[in-house]
């Protein structure tokens, strides 16, 4: 929770007319901290009236009439810069100082034994576990909230953290991450746990990919159609096993349902995206009745997320009642902005993060898509070492027509992968006692410390493509 938003919403409840100009000069040092983290007045400002708007909200509710926000910042905010220069300036001189006294300390220290310090092992691997590390990074990112506040685009993992969730994406990671956990940690973690879900032996039939492969490469719809391409997958899925006969699938979906080309002058909507071009490919891989695992469109709550409404849902039945939720998938079309896509990956972590510590499942399958570039990634949701990891196991981008059915052939490796990981990790497993139940950040504690207009200095957190 931001220290400025308790002050403001405090100057809200005893302010018969609370105003910005009051709050400045009742608590101008906060402001000055606050203010001092933006590069210019006019993203201090908006950010500053932003959160008197939300304390003003919070505090009296949807009253007609609200705080005032004008305010003149420009001298406040020279003199928050000036502030923090000389303190910069202030720590580079004791740095540099400390530095050669430490190093005059060290030189003298070559004859001590190293023995002495062999009975320390210990400690040192315990201060550089996982969980001390995510501690650390944890309370760093707390701070960072309170001082400074976030930019959703540009802070997701430090925002994931305050939830107790370790976010990994492949070069992805936030200079923050990267500080207290070591780049090489990260990409060693990262790649252990893949390693561990997706088993690099697990391959789509060779015979099958090359067959597929000689049929693709004489596939001419815009002169043959498609049923005879369709039938030939057909005759080779009979000899398929479970896992590839689901994945031939895929491309006899995408034959019914992508388009011959890509238009010109229409862009893709969200229903079109879902329908057309990822339908196809999420129910042969998450859909299977006889083992009592479907895959579901909706935008409504179900039990295990509360007030929130997921785009899509992987569940379990049990007999004829819903029993658990194993995944969720969230999709924003072509036009959404970058605030937006990243807002869907937190929601993403939310519902898989409350529905784990509502039932008892080992992992969850999270599935985000990006109408830009048609780019879908998975992650595995899992709980180790006393905290949440969100894992990117395989992103790409699918096929967008007919003719890209080819480059969607290439990934059925991974995608066969991630549908075993799915079977064998999203399971129920026995109640231990141990199960964490850290309710996630809801909306109004995530406002209270988000800043808007990200400028354009502070890289987005993720790229949402390959």
């Amino acid at each position: 929770m931001s220290d400025l938003y308790t002050l403001m919403e405090e100057h809200c409840d005893q302010e018969r007319y609370p105003s910005l100009v009051k709050l400045c000069t009742a608590q101008k040092d906060a402001v000055k901290t606050f203010i001092s983290n933006f590069e210019t007045v006019e993203s201090a400002k908006a950010n500053l009236q932003y959160k008197m708007k939300l304390a003003f909200k919070n505090s009296r509710g949807r009253k007609k009439r609200g705080p005032g926000l004008d305010v003149d910042l420009n001298l406040l905010y020279t003199e928050a810069k000036a502030t923090t220069k000389i303190t910069a300036t202030g720590w580079r001189t004791l740095e540099t100082a400390v530095s050669v006294t430490g190093d005059t300390y060290m030189a003298g220290q070559h004859g001590i034994s190293e023995d002495a310090h062999d009975g320390h092992d210990d400690d040192d691997d315990d201060e550089h576990s996982l969980p001390q590390r995510f501690n650390a990074y944890k309370n760093a990112s707390r701070e960072m909230s309170r001082k400074q506040g976030f930019y959703v685009d540009g802070h997701l993992q430090e925002i994931l953290s305050l939830s107790d969730v370790l976010f990994m994406k492949e070069n992805e990671s936030s200079r923050q991450q990267i500080s207290y956990f070591g780049l090489a940690e990260l990409d060693h973690l990262h790649n252990a746990i893949v390693s561990k879900c997706m088993d690099p032996s697990v391959k789509f039939s060779t015979s099958l990919y090359n067959d597929i492969s000689a049929i693709l490469r004489d596939f001419r719809p815009q002169h043959d159609g498609t049923r005879s391409t369709k039938e030939k997958l057909n005759d080779l899925a009979k000899n398929a096993d479970d896992d590839d006969y689901k994945l031939i699938g895929i491309l006899i979906n995408c034959l019914n349902k992508l388009p011959l080309f890509t238009r010109l002058n229409e862009e893709v909507g969200e229903a079109e995206l879902q329908g057309n071009y990822i339908d196809p490919i999420m129910y042969p891989m998450f859909h299977n009745p006889q083992e009592s695992r479907y895959f579901r469109w909706l935008n409504k709550q179900v039990t295990d997320t509360s007030i929130r409404r997921p785009d899509g849902n992987m569940y379990k039945m049990e007999q004829r009642e819903f029993g658990c939720s194993v995944g969720f998938v969230e999709v924003k079309a072509e036009r959404s902005e970058s605030v937006k896509r990243h807002e869907d990956m937190i929601r993403l972590v939310v519902f898989c993060k409350d529905a784990m510590e509502k039932q008892s499942t080992k992992a969850m399958i999270a599935v985000q898509v990006v109408g830009k570039g048609f780019y879908i990634s998975f992650y595995l949701f899992i709980s180790m070492d006393d905290i949440y990891v969100m894992v990117e196991l395989y992103s790409f981008e699918t096929a967008k027509y007919l003719g890209q059915l080819p480059h969607l052939l290439s990934m059925f490796d991974n995608l066969k992968r991630i549908m075993i990981c799915s079977k064998e990790h999203c399971v129920t497993i026995a109640e231990d006692g141990k199960r964490r139940r850290n309710s996630s950040l809801d909306k109004e504690e995530l406002d209270r410390f988000i800043n808007t207009k990200k400028p354009k200095s502070v890289s987005p957190s993720l790229s949402f493509r390959k």
